[in-house]
């Protein structure tokens, strides 16, 4: 599929996406937000439209949020909470807070995805945070995270200062697709 940009500006096509479960909130048991990354010559970026994130509050919305950015899809069947990949930023902040272990890469994952998204949206990450950085490669290479967070005072703490302000930049540059009624 290839994609015009609103200047009609050709956009490399996109080869697949993926549908993204968001888990915020650690009293829910599904994500509380939804968005698709998509794969374009081999490199998974964020659905951006107009500059923002394109969110939407519940997979039988993928379709319309996809519309709304100008990507036309029929899905045969209505996406589902099954088949979604998640990012569980409450539990990462459990995993920084009073975790030894992330055999799951839950941290790396949502790391991973910060920095997709951030950067897609065009906004540095603050070098106060840049031990952000450092956890992801440390992370993304082992599962014994206490090693990292444990190295000097207030480490996890910068962890989730750093965790939280991600989420907030990202969720304030974010449209979403109004949410539907029951």
């Amino acid at each position: 599929m290839i994609m015009q940009s609103e200047d009609n500006n050709i956009v490399k096509p996109i080869n697949a996406f993926y549908l993204m479960g968001l888990r915020t909130d650690a009293m829910s048991e599904t994500p509380n937000f939804f968005t698709f990354l998509l794969e374009q010559d081999g490199i998974l970026v964020p659905l951006i439209n107009k500059g923002r994130l394109a969110l939407f509050m519940r997979p039988e919305q993928a379709e319309e949020a996809l519309k709304n950015t100008g990507i036309e899809v029929t899905f045969k069947e209505s996406p589902g909470v099954s088949n979604t990949y998640l990012l569980d930023a409450a539990y990462a902040l459990h995993l920084v807070a009073h975790g030894k272990t992330d055999p799951d890469k839950v941290i790396a994952n949502l790391l991973d995805w910060f920095a997709r998204t951030l950067t897609a949206l065009g906004v540095p990450l603050p070098p106060v945070f840049d031990v952000l950085v450092d956890l992801g490669h440390f992370a993304d290479q082992n599962t014994f995270i206490a090693d990292f967070l444990d190295q000097e005072p207030f480490r996890r703490q910068r962890v989730i200062d750093g965790i939280r302000w991600c989420l907030g930049a990202i969720l304030s540059l974010s449209s979403a697709v109004a949410p539907i009624q029951d």
